[in-house]
């Protein structure tokens, strides 16, 4: 017994003698090189929408797209041949049980055209000047044969044998029509001795201008209104 604890005691010191003490750490070694890159790795899963972006800038503009159909029709004036008459472009109209179509010149002044010859004339209406006072002096208005102003550009007897046409910005004044200037230069009461003076609201001829009527436009008498 004696014996082995003996053995295990020198076996012991052995063992001691062999490990020995633990020493410092060495100094860390230099870095390796780069290894060769790595394959491709497999996609990932599809991540989930974003949010919506902000409104774009508006876009040039388009050209412009082909024209529409046709609209519907109107109310035209043909001669007796059925040809269409440029210029007439309204209705017929009745003053004192008569046929008047309207006329419009290359100016745009409107006209009356007698649809049985094509005579292109002013209108039926208009008979010279108005004025405030008694004897026909001081500012004068286009009397149009009623106490109603005249249309811009619709063609009316003026005095003289003028004819006169409001222009597009002339606005009716209301005055006391108490004399009137008649196309013949003759002045008169516009009323009644008991009511010589009656309101009117009537363009001042400050605002018409004098016109030409044009030609008569080329036609075969009569004229007739269809619906085309």
């Amino acid at each position: 017994m004696r014996a082995m604890w003996a053995a295990i005691g020198i076996t012991a010191l052995v063992v001691t003698a062999l490990i020995g003490c633990h020493g410092p750490s060495g100094a860390m070694g230099t870095e390796g090189t780069r290894g060769p890159e790595g394959p491709q790795g497999i996609p990932g899963t599809q991540g989930l929408p974003g949010p919506p972006g902000g409104a774009g800038a508006a876009g040039p503009v388009g050209p412009l797209g082909p024209a529409g159909p046709a609209g519907v029709g109107g109310v035209v004036w043909v001669d007796a041949e059925g040809a269409l008459i440029s210029g007439l472009v309204m209705p017929a109209t009745f003053v004192l049980n008569q046929p008047f179509a309207s006329y419009f010149d290359a100016s745009g002044v409107v006209w009356n055209i007698d649809p049985q010859t094509c005579v292109v004339t002013p209108w039926p209406a208009g008979t010279g000047f108005a004025f405030e006072s008694s004897d026909c002096t001081g500012a004068a208005f286009f009397y149009t044969g009623t106490a109603q102003p005249s249309p811009p550009r619709f063609a009316l007897p003026g005095p003289e044998g003028t004819v006169l046409a409001a222009i597009d910005t002339a606005r009716s004044t209301s005055i006391t029509t108490c004399s009137v200037l008649s196309a013949d230069g003759f002045c008169q009461p516009f009323g009644s001795p008991s009511n010589p003076c009656f309101p009117s609201a009537l363009v001042p001829v400050t605002e018409t201008r004098e016109v030409t009527p044009p030609s008569a436009p080329v036609c075969v008498p009569p004229l007739h209104p269809e619906l085309r």
